[in-house]
């Protein structure tokens, strides 16, 4: 399993606005950095998920997570915001 930096980003943030003990949202983060492979936000990322907002009007945040996913080789990604069988970059 892969996840996006910018994933834990989001997820941290969501915990912390929910008043989670730091150390739990440690905890969590931990465990799911242990269990998959985290990959980073790099130029690169940022410039493929610029490329991808414009040419499929997602927001930007979508954008960056869709980009780590294509430049890990993903072939399926997990969300709920985007359609079910959808097919970006082949």
């Amino acid at each position: 399993m892969v996840i996006s930096a910018q994933v834990l980003n989001e997820f941290a943030n969501v915990l912390i606005k929910h008043r989670v003990a730091d150390i739990d949202i440690q905890l969590v983060i931990d465990a799911i950095a242990e269990n998959s492979l985290v990959a980073p936000v790099s130029f690169h990322t940022v410039q493929d998920a610029l490329r991808i907002k414009s040419r499929w009007q997602f927001s930007y945040r979508d954008s960056l997570i869709i980009a780590s996913a294509l430049e890990n080789g993903c072939t399926i990604l997990f969300t709920e915001d985007l359609q079910h069988n959808q097919v970006i970059d082949g």
